[in-house]
């Protein structure tokens, strides 16, 4: 795991880390797991990951493993986290949350969209949380987690409807019968151009080639279930029109265990700049996508001039 890690890091030190700054009507949406604000070696980086959240600049920004409203403990350092909704309130974040249970370090635990509050008045979300997992696993170095729920929050803004989304961390089964229904309800939503988000905890076994890293994911990933890796979440989201926006990086690693967790995925969208963020605030990397969007451009006119 320790190697993993320093891996992941040299990967990070390799790359550019300056993102393209941000078109006036352009419409950004970035995704980015903080990992209950801490970094790869799970050690305070709060201040480092709003750095990360300001610089990003999102329109819409969608946030994993979010903790708030509490003081905890991690490596014997103290995490405050009482003033997170303040922090991006004065980022110029309206936020919407969506809780898991069991929760972490006792606090307030789960998903969060933050929305410009400029847009706040044209936003219609609701969330959903799914039934508890029939199963549990590891999920931090050698500490055997509980069974968990999940949630996703559901955003109809202009003419997108975004969803975002953590989805089981154990079981590819259990992933598929979330986004299952997920996907049944984006086929039921007529007229709406569709991104859905977020830290999938699954990867396509075909963006790999080597052997050791397939045989990795087969055993981690997919717990040895090669029928489930050969049929995963990833290549069904393709089959049924969601392209992944970051497709065109040519990207296959979005977080320490080196694979592809992470996703935007899209469909009914055109002209649209992905990037992302190399960032060592966290043990994911934030995904970004810039749209330019005539349509929502005349929308976000009226908008302004009314």
């Amino acid at each position: 795991m320790t190697e993993l890690k320093k891996n992941y890091l040299e990967h990070i030190k390799s790359k550019q880390y300056s993102l393209r700054r941000k078109k006036k009507d352009n419409l950004r949406i970035a995704t980015y797991n903080i990992h209950y604000w801490t970094n790869i070696w799970e050690n305070n980086s709060l201040h480092k990951i709003f750095d990360d959240i300001k610089y990003i600049n999102a329109d819409i920004i969608f946030l994993q493993e979010v903790i708030f409203g509490v003081k905890y403990k991690v490596n014997n350092k103290i995490i405050n986290t009482e003033s997170v909704i303040d922090k991006l309130d004065k980022l110029g974040y309206h936020t919407i949350f969506c809780n898991t249970l069991p929760t972490w370090f006792g606090g307030i635990y789960g998903n969060m969209m933050c929305i410009k509050k400029k847009y706040r008045k044209i936003i219609d979300s609701t969330n959903h949380t799914f039934s508890k997992s029939d199963k549990s696993c590891i999920v931090s170095g050698n500490i055997e987690g509980t069974k968990e729920t999940r949630c996703y929050i559901k955003l109809e803004f202009l003419n997108y409807l975004i969803i975002g989304v953590h989805l089981d961390v154990c079981s590819e089964v259990e992933r598929k019968s979330q986004i299952k229904h997920i996907v049944q309800l984006l086929n039921n939503t007529k007229n709406k151009k569709i991104i859905l988000l977020g830290d999938f905890n699954t990867t396509d076994i075909d963006q790999y080639e080597s052997k050791i890293l397939r045989k990795n994911i087969l055993k981690f990933v997919f717990n040895g279930n090669r029928y489930q890796m050969n049929n995963n979440i990833i290549k069904s989201l393709h089959k049924q029109n969601f392209k992944s926006a970051t497709e065109k990086l040519n990207i296959n690693l979005t977080v320490w265990s080196g694979i592809q967790s992470d996703y935007i995925f899209t469909r009914g969208i055109k002209n649209i700049n992905p990037q992302i963020l190399y960032t060592n605030n966290s043990d994911h990397l934030p995904l970004i996508i810039d749209i330019n969007d005539n349509e929502n451009n005349s929308n976000k006119k009226t908008l302004k001039n009314k």
